[in-house]
């Protein structure tokens, strides 16, 4: 016995044995899984209650949704089921399956469409189909959905297709990447760092015999010399080489142009400035420097040196800390600076014959004159020292980023205390001139004050001149270093400037009160020795500048009278002076200064006095600074006055002895009519 049958979905017919019934086969046709139905007398469960689960159709998520065909109107309750044909008479029908275990029954097919099919094939796209067929081979259309589907297994579930990688992931997954090659390239850098770090030196073991080997220099000898702008000066660019703290490193030396006697030249050393005070700095190629050659154009042998630990590209604005820990350590490795000027020193006394042993100075300003301070304490070859606004206290100039610093180079903290001249004053032995401006921006008046007492504390030969004004830089340059010319004369350099020099033959005029055997031992060779000659001529007002002066004042017992509409400034009694200031103009003044003449080797150098000694001495200072000198009377009273003009400014200051005072009177214009009217009451001073 046989049955007969058609594929639900597409409509083939098949005819199979009767023992077959219930089981599950393929159509050869369309793939189709067919369950084989029972004898004609069983009738196929196709009325139950379907139990068929549609499965999904899995679409891409980025791909538009395709346009689903027209839905038919909604059909009836049930539909009329199609029925399979009967088996043959005689066929034993076996026995139905469990409810689990049949085909679930397909949905209901609405009738129309059924017809529709019967009798113009596929709605979808017109191929024919067979009478029961409800799934369309062509285009996959399923007449039980309306929709097409998959042709592929419809009664399986299908599976979800395998997207790939998104953008985004991507993205991510390169930046997750790139992270992790800096991080293993970070991670070697600050190993490298710490593995450097860890073999430098500590401070507290530097010395020159240890950690950077034995001192053995190779001193060059000295090349053909390149010329100032003046000539006056000769300048040879050389460096130093061999092995040992510092070495090798670059010098420039400056000597006065012209014959040259073995010891006949003093011999100052000047570090370069604008480092941070824990790093060194290169030298630059710069031969008419203007730090360095007023020493030389008075005759001053003159060392510019190299600090080790230089920071290529420094603009010396801000810089991260990481950057600074290979030059600090080289800065420590020689010793804060040290062991540069010993080179130099050694350099200097071995190849330069015309330099006085007995005649070595030290001077700096800013962060090189904290250099020529250590200089000064650690190396008892220096005669005298002159720091133009150091910075006297290095920690505490760093502040909470030299903890930062320490932690990349161990012993930076130890190397900001060690090189801080207020943290080792016993440690100076030879006269100090400190020197700063009121408004100095860049290193504070209560730090030089604060070093000043405490080397006066200490008692230390400390001689602190504080101007009024000048900022960091000009005040060094147009009173600082004229200044410290002045006071490295007063103890003992004695230079001689070149020959060719114009101050070479400027003329000190003379007191007659003032004996001249001690004014003699100070006075610079080169310099005329004052005589006892007649007052000059006599000083008196313009009378028609007398409008422009206020009426007569007292002070010490000297009557004047001072510009009117200037403001008097505020002054300490010890400074035995009164100043005038025109209103809302810097560089205008006019000041009367009467000191006592026991006092005058104590008190405070004022204007460009330089050192407030003896007027000997100050015309001395004068001279060197290279102004005019002439003398003339006022009141009576015999004067030195001295006129010096820097660009545009013009200062006149008239110094004498009378009686028990010291009387110097300055006055600082920046035109001819306001100097011409200062001057004017300069000379109203009389003794009441």
């Amino acid at each position: 016995m046989t049955i007969e049958f058609a594929c639900a979905a597409c409509g083939k017919q098949f005819k199979v044995d009767a023992q077959m019934a219930g089981k599950r086969g393929k159509c050869k046709a369309c793939g189709t899984v067919n369950t084989v139905p029972a004898a004609q007398n069983a009738p196929p469960a196709l009325d139950a209650p379907s139990t068929r689960v549609q499965a999904p159709v899995a679409t891409k998520a980025a791909a538009p949704a395709r346009p689903s065909p027209v839905v038919p109107p909604p059909m009836p309750a049930k539909a009329p089921a199609a029925r399979v044909p009967a088996p043959p008479p005689g066929v034993p029908v076996p026995p139905p399956l469990p409810k689990s275990a049949t085909r679930p029954a397909l949905a209901p097919v609405p009738p129309p469409l059924m017809a529709a099919a019967s009798a113009q094939g596929c709605p979808a796209c017109g191929a024919p189909m067979g009478p029961a067929a409800v799934f369309c081979t062509n285009c996959g259309f399923d007449k039980r959905t309306g929709a097409r589907v998959s042709a592929a297994a419809p009664t399986t579930p299908a599976a979800t297709p395998r997207r790939g990688l998104q953008t985004w992931q991507i993205v991510l997954i390169t930046c997750l990447a790139a992270l992790l090659i800096i991080g293993v390239g970070v991670g070697i850098f600050v190993r490298n760092v710490v593995r450097a770090i860890n073999q430098s030196p500590s401070f507290a073991s530097l010395n020159t015999s240890a950690n950077a080997g034995p001192f053995v220099p190779a001193f060059p000898e000295l090349p053909p010399p390149l010329k100032t702008a003046n000539g006056t000066v000769e300048v040879y660019p050389m460096t130093i080489g061999g092995t040992g703290p510092g070495l090798p490193m670059h010098i420039k030396l400056y000597l006065p142009a012209g014959p040259r006697t073995p010891r006949s030249l003093p011999c100052v050393f000047i570090a370069p400035a604008g480092t941070r005070l824990l790093h060194g700095s290169a030298i630059d190629d710069d031969v008419n420097d203007p730090e360095h050659l007023p020493y030389a154009r008075q005759g001053f042998a003159v060392v510019n040196y190299e600090l080790s630990g230089d920071v290529p590209g420094d603009t010396h604005g801000g810089i991260p800390l990481a950057r600074l820990a290979a030059p600090v350590s080289q800065f420590m490795a020689a010793d804060g600076g040290l062991a540069n000027a010993h080179a130099a020193i050694e350099f200097v006394l071995a190849k330069v014959p015309a330099v006085d042993p007995t005649r070595l100075y030290a001077a700096g300003h800013s962060s090189a004159a904290v250099v020529a301070l250590d200089l000064a304490a650690g190396d008892h070859r220096i005669r005298a020292v002159a720091a133009y606004a150091p910075a006297c206290d290095v920690v505490a100039r760093w502040g909470g980023d030299l903890n930062t610093m320490n932690r990349l180079v161990p012993g930076a903290s130890d190397l900001a205390a060690r090189v801080s001249p207020i943290r080792h004053v016993d440690e100076f032995n030879c006269p100090i001139y400190l020197f700063h401006a009121n408004d100095d921006t860049n290193v504070s008046m209560p730090d030089n004050r604060a070093f000043a007492d405490a080397l006066r504390s200490a008692g230390k030969s400390v001689q602190f001149v504080n101007v009024p004004r000048g900022g960091h830089y000009q005040s060094m340059i147009q009173q600082g270093i004229p200044g410290g010319i002045a006071f490295f004369s007063s103890q003992g350099a004695n230079p001689v400037a070149p020959t060719s020099s114009p101050n070479s033959a400027v003329r000190t005029p003379g007191f007659p009160n003032v004996p001249s055997p001690r004014f003699h031992q100070r006075l610079p060779q080169g310099v005329e020795t004052p005589e006892e000659t007649a007052p000059g001529k006599s000083w008196e007002p313009d009378a028609a500048q007398l409008d422009k002066l206020a009426p007569e004042t007292t002070y010490e017992g000297y009557a004047f009278r001072p510009p009117a509409g200037f403001v008097q400034l505020e002054t300490k009694p010890a400074d035995h002076c009164q100043v005038w200031q025109a209103k809302g103009v810097l560089g205008v003044q006019f000041s009367v200064r009467v000191e006592p003449r026991v006092e005058r080797r104590r008190t405070r150098p004022f204007i460009l006095t330089g050192n407030g000694a003896s007027p000997p001495g100050v015309n001395q200072t004068l001279a060197l600074m290279g102004a005019s000198l002439d003398y003339g009377t006022i009141a009576g009273i015999p004067f030195t006055r001295a006129t010096r003009e820097l660009g545009n400014q013009k200062t006149v200051i008239y110094t004498a002895f009378e009686g028990d005072h010291y009387l110097l009177l300055s006055a600082s214009a920046a035109d001819e009519a306001t100097s011409a009217m200062l001057e004017s009451a300069v000379r109203t001073l009389h003794k009441q």
